[in-house]
């Protein structure tokens, strides 16, 4: 399954949100805006996750 990863970031929080192909939201979380808190909701349960250019 390829997922997408959308952030909308300032600067004491990050929203992440994780979603389909068909765009079907799959996990969406708010976090601290810090590297690692910002990666747990993308690879939480899944194999890690490749970063791609678009």
């Amino acid at each position: 399954m390829e997922l997408f990863v959308g952030l909308d970031v300032s600067v004491r929080t990050t929203t992440v949100c994780v979603m389909d192909t068909g765009g079907k939201l799959i996990r969406e979380s708010k976090v601290e805006t810090e590297l690692e808190a910002i990666g747990a909701p993308a690879s939480r349960d899944w194999r890690p996750l490749r970063a791609r250019r678009p």
